[in-house]
């Protein structure tokens, strides 16, 4: 049992400031997919990249700003860091990086037909293309990630106020700002997982849980958290409200999900 690596150079449009690089379904390597790394060969690098989207059949699997990103990898990843934002290779993991096992991180795959879109900040343009390398396993699937960011439309300053999620598939963790976070409720299943807690109740949570593994300290506010045991995002009582103060960075705030989509199960995006 094990992985095989594919390399796929000068794939899709060149990374412009401020645009949008695509690379498409027929320029990747399909299959039994755990991961992608993008490598970045003129000036760009991991600190110009503003969002990532993954696709399946027209459908985002994974979209996320850096922040987020970078927040999911610090929290889940093995050598419990996050990403170097100075690094030309983007590593884009459809595996689960907190599983044990190589063969049990396997088991979590990019479903078929995938495609990939880069937003990418402001920076000084050279000679810019992109090569990908992918790696292929030969576990098989039992699961398709959900990485999923979305704004909450929600102001600073305001009493409770509902954020509908729109997603299925089950919840692995959750990642929110907690800058300005007065209080959070959280009902999936019939099961209130957070009752009222505040921004600074969820840092100490996961600054308790992560020294017991090891894990640095969180760089940013935006905290992932991980939920166990995993809880379906589809349930029908799924509600979501928070209170804000003015510290709250108003609308644009996001609220991430990391979930996993049983094979089988339909849909592998929003709902």
């Amino acid at each position: 049992m094990g992985r095989k690596i594919v390399y796929q150079p000068a794939v899709g449009n060149a990374p412009t400031s401020a645009g949008l690089a695509t690379i498409k379904a027929s320029e990747l390597v399909q299959g039994p997919v755990v991961a992608d790394n993008v490598e970045f060969t003129g000036q760009c690098t991991l600190g110009d990249v503003s969002r990532i989207r993954v696709f399946s059949g027209g459908v985002p699997f994974i979209n996320m700003d850096m922040t987020e990103y970078n927040a999911l990898f610090q929290r889940f990843s093995r050598n419990n860091t996050g990403l170097d934002l100075t690094s030309k290779v983007l590593p884009i993991n459809y595996f689960a990086m907190d599983e044990k096992g190589q063969n049990e991180r396997d088991n979590y795959q990019a479903p078929l037909n995938r495609y990939i879109e880069l937003d990418f900040g402001a920076f000084s343009a050279g000679s810019e293309s992109m090569n990908v390398t992918s790696l292929l396993t030969d576990q098989a699937t039992l699961y398709y990630p959900l990485l999923l960011g979305s704004s909450m439309g929600i102001q600073a300053s305001q009493a409770l106020r509902t954020y509908d999620s729109k997603m299925g598939g089950f919840v692995r963790a959750f990642g929110i700002n907690t800058t300005g976070l007065l209080r959070f409720f959280w009902t999936i299943g019939g099961v209130q997982l957070y009752n009222g807690v505040n921004g600074v109740g969820l840092l100490n949570q996961e600054i308790a849980e992560t020294a017991v593994y090891g894990q640095t300290g969180k760089t940013t506010n935006f905290q992932v958290v991980k939920v166990n045991p995993w809880y379906d995002m589809a349930s029908p009582d799924n509600n979501i409200q928070i209170q804000t103060d003015g510290n709250w960075a108003g609308i644009s705030n996001e609220f991430f999900v990391y979930a996993v989509n049983p094979v089988g199960k339909a849909g592998v995006g929003v709902a």
